[in-house]
């Protein structure tokens, strides 16, 4: 393969990408009710620490990805069917991904379009994009960073200045409620959005700049969970508690 390098602001737009993904568009957490914003920033500091273990390892082992490490740390005996176990977490994770951006669109726009229709031109242009490379594909996350930054602030402005908030929805908060967050931030939302950053151990070896990753990674991480938050809980300002739960796609309904 050629050599192919990923740059620090294309990894800093990567992992906010891939942070949202989703994650902004389907209720996470639902048994938090009204409290799911405050899950997000719970699990946050767990989001951060998963990075920093992944970037540890990385230091150690700078030429090779999870699975090649893993035999290193255990033994072919025992890490050689283990990184074996990681194929079916990423098939599923971007199957699901896959089937959800789908319905999405369906939802929104293409409603008499069925569903393998959609699916499979976006399984073409993923396809097409990892065939030029893993450094375009990240090269595009910049570009994309920018239009969903700008969609999103137009989105929120026009929301909060129709007078659609109304932020008792997110209030109060009791004992059981700071409980129900806790319970909902460890382990669901931690796994889902942020236990996903497994995923990224795979591009680790093509850093230009390793020793700026880690705080480029930290940095994504927050911001990406900051919005994470500040987008459900305005979903849930504006739909009530109520709505949200039954909302297949809250950002779409708000």
């Amino acid at each position: 393969m050629k050599k192919e390098v990923i740059g620090t602001n294309q990894l800093f737009a990567m992992i906010i990408l891939f942070e949202l993904g989703t994650a902004i568009v389907i209720p996470i957490g639902l048994e938090t009710g009204h409290t799911i914003w405050l899950s997000i920033l719970l699990a946050l500091p767990g989001g951060v620490l998963l990075y920093l273990i992944f970037h540890d390892l990385y230091c150690q082992y700078p030429n090779l990805i999870i699975s090649g490490y893993t035999q290193k740390i255990l033994g072919k005996t025992i890490g050689w069917p283990l990184s074996f176990l990681y194929i079916p977490v990423l098939v599923f994770n971007g199957s699901r991904i896959l089937r959800e951006s789908g319905d999405l669109l369906i939802a929104a726009s293409y409603d008499q379009t069925p569903v393998f229709i959609i699916n499979a031109i976006m399984v073409t242009a993923v396809t097409y994009i990892l065939n030029k490379g893993v450094e375009v594909f990240f090269r595009t996350s910049e570009i994309y960073l920018l239009v969903i930054f700008f969609m999103g602030f137009i989105c929120f402005f026009v929301v909060i200045a129709a007078g659609l908030v109304d932020f008792k929805n997110l209030f109060p908060l009791h004992a059981v409620d700071w409980k129900q967050a806790l319970r909902s931030a460890f382990p669901n939302i931690l796994t889902f959005p942020f236990g996903e950053l497994i995923c990224m151990t795979t591009i680790f070896p093509h850093l230009q700049k390793s020793c700026q990753s880690r705080k480029t990674g930290i940095a994504a991480i927050v911001l990406s969970g900051i919005l994470l938050c500040s987008t459900h809980a305005i979903e849930i300002s504006v739909l009530g508690k109520n709505i949200y739960e039954r909302s297949t796609f809250p950002m779409y309904t708000t």
